[in-house]
């Protein structure tokens, strides 16, 4: 720990399981811990770093108690995953192992190394069976046993195979870092361009692989790689095949799948977008169900599927035209919200998105709501264009609700807030959805049509021109609400239509 705000850090990540473990265990330390728990606690305590206060509460040895209390955390921590990590019973399976072999307790050593090697082959984790065989082989040389040689020779050729394996699994790797780096390095070419470039570099890596690897995570790797390569070629259905080919690895791994399960939702989560890339709605639900009916083991986990299934989700229903489920839907959210410590952009994304759904189902009041959670968040200092989005469907949302003193105080609160804030510009987009929004306030019924047919020539322009920037993505949202109200029909009719 060499920066003053590391441990700081580190009790923030952790789960309130993980936090309870910790104070447990201290607390059986007696006094030394105790010692260490008020550390602990002042710390969690905090909102943000204050070493100063720290200082004035803790004056003597403040840094080596920082210092005892991050290995102390580490060393709990390393407890608590061992009884829920296959991996972590396998590393300390191997140090075991170790241990029995200095004390000469050479069968014991012998039957560690078994169990740890089984865990290893299950995992599919060579390395970690390079290491296990290495000391298989020093205690049979040790020993001198009557066959030690046949049996070292079978180790070897274990030990060759797995070396072939490691090879195979880290050349995909640097394949998929390659082609992950080629994302970033190179985002201003243009389309024929970057095919050119992405061709020339990885088509030898990819395209001439005519079968796919023995190793199991070299698998998943090519299978990435090939997904993201298509990706960079625009492929979209070559795309799709190879996330799907990711996924199924998954389910033909269901160990590895309950021991990785953040990186098992990851992948469900990029096919999931290619999806809603191209338009298959259809496979939403069962890949949805594919997430649910893994349980998470851990804290973690749980506010990873949480965060995942509820975009996923909310991006199902604001697209297939559906609304049953909605409701249960932003309840789970709610409930969610309040029980896992999300970072406050993730947070702001599922209830603008949130609100966006109830909106299009046309629970204008519910809408409020959510866009209200917003706007009172005076923390939120970031993705302005999600929260300038909000401000403009608040308004719009008390329209349709006649509430009409509320959307008074809405369009005064609105035009300060898109004022406000100096890093970004009040754009087309918001000067025109805020100055009809008060037309269609303010001028005689009479007027409604035009002004909506108006309102929907002007988005429609700003939507064409690629130079300009719609906060949130409401241009759709609100050509699909204009046209609801010109046809009068609801506005998943609308959706459903495209």
């Amino acid at each position: 720990m060499k920066r003053k705000e590391d441990l700081f850090r580190l009790i923030k990540a952790m789960s309130r399981s993980e936090k309870r473990y910790f104070t447990l265990d201290a607390q059986k330390s007696g006094r030394k811990g105790s010692k260490y728990l008020e550390l602990f606690q002042a710390i969690n305590g905090m909102e943000r770093y204050e070493e100063q206060a720290l200082k004035q509460r803790f004056p003597k040895n403040l840094s080596s108690d920082k210092a005892y209390l991050y290995e102390a955390i580490m060393r709990s921590m390393r407890d608590y995953r061992s009884s829920k990590s296959r991996f972590a019973q396998m590393k300390e399976m191997i140090m075991d192992s170790k241990y029995l072999y200095e004390r000469g307790l050479y069968d014991q050593c012998e039957e560690r190394l078994s169990e740890a090697k089984r865990l290893a082959i299950e995992l599919g984790d060579q390395l970690a069976k390079l290491e296990i065989l290495k000391e298989e082989r020093r205690v049979i040389r040790d020993r001198r046993k009557t066959g030690h040689k046949d049996r070292l020779e079978v180790l070897n050729k274990e030990s060759e195979k797995s070396i072939q394996s490691v090879e195979e699994e880290f050349q995909f790797l640097g394949i998929y870092d390659q082609l992950s780096m080629a994302v970033i390095s190179h985002p201003n070419l243009t389309e024929k361009d970057q095919q050119q470039y992405i061709r020339s570099e990885f088509a030898s890596l990819i395209e001439t692989v005519d079968t796919t690897p023995d190793n199991i995570h070299a698998r998943r790797r090519f299978y990435q790689s090939a997904a993201l390569y298509y990706q960079l070629l625009g492929d979209l259905n070559q795309v799709f095949s190879y996330y799907s080919k990711v996924v199924d690895w998954w389910d033909e791994n269901p160990k590895y799948k309950s021991e990785e399960y953040y990186r098992y939702v990851v992948d469900v989560s990029n096919l999931l977008f290619i999806c809603l890339q191209t338009k298959k709605y259809d496979n939403f639900p069962e890949l949805l169900y594919r997430i649910e009916k893994e349980p998470p083991s851990n804290a973690h986990d749980q506010k990873v599927a949480f965060q995942k299934l509820s975009i996923y989700k909310l991006v199902y229903f604001m697209n297939s035209g559906k609304s049953e489920g909605v409701h249960e839907l932003v309840d789970e959210i709610e409930k969610g919200l309040a029980q896992f410590s999300i970072n406050p952009v993730s947070q702001l994304i599922l209830s603008g998105n949130a609100a966006i759904l109830l909106f299009i189902i046309e629970d204008y009041a519910s809408c409020v709501k959510w866009c209200q959670k917003v706007i009172k968040n005076k923390r939120m200092q970031s993705r302005y264009d999600i929260q300038k989005g909000i401000y403009l469907l608040h308004m719009i949302a008390l329209l349709e609700l006649e509430q009409f003193e509320a959307l008074e105080s809405a369009l005064r609160t609105t035009k300060r807030f898109l004022r406000s804030n100096s890093t970004t510009k009040v754009t087309n987009f918001e000067s025109i959805v805020y100055s009809y929004t008060k037309k269609l306030h303010t001028n005689p019924l009479s007027q409604t049509r035009t002004l909506l047919v108006d309102f929907k020539s002007r988005i429609e322009t700003i939507k064409a021109d690629q130079n300009e920037k719609v906060s949130f993505g409401l241009d759709d949202l609100l050509i699909h609400w204009i046209i609801s109200k010109l046809e009068q029909k609801t506005i998943l009719e609308q959706i459903g239509k495209n």
